[in-house]
């Protein structure tokens, strides 16, 4: 009974993390605008496995500080950018380079699995130049 309780409590309350949240009004500033390597994990407040991964996100948005922006965006509050970028599950992490066009990482919860896809999409992005 505990542990759905809990689960209950995680899965209604706010994400309250780190990364800057994006929007619709400010996505093309923030994020499409942006020169260098940009990550954005769209989320749902009651998404189970985007609670699980936003503590993996924050340590990598440490790791990364001054190589790679962290965003976060709200797909419930923002219809309009998940449409464009045809978000149907979530999490859904997406990295650009020079605000181009995206690579969509494979959601993991796996901290050295998540890692090793930024290093790939990071990889593809810059032989794109």
């Amino acid at each position: 009974m505990k542990k759905i309780i809990l689960a209950a409590i995680l899965l209604t309350s706010s994400l309250a993390f780190s990364m800057e949240e994006v929007n619709d009004a400010n996505f093309y500033k923030k994020v499409s605008s942006s020169t260098g390597i940009v990550l954005v994990d769209i989320y749902a407040t009651w998404c189970g496995p985007c609670h699980r991964i936003h503590p993996i996100l924050e340590m990598l948005e440490k790791e990364y500080k001054g190589k790679v922006k962290f965003f976060q965006m709200d797909t419930d509050k923002n219809p309009k950018t998940s449409s464009y970028f045809n978000v149907r599950s979530i999490p859904h992490i997406l990295v650009f380079k020079d605000g181009g066009n995206p690579q969509l990482l494979e959601s993991t919860l796996n901290k050295a699995d998540l890692k090793s896809e930024i290093e790939d999409a990071i990889k593809v992005l810059e032989k794109k130049k």
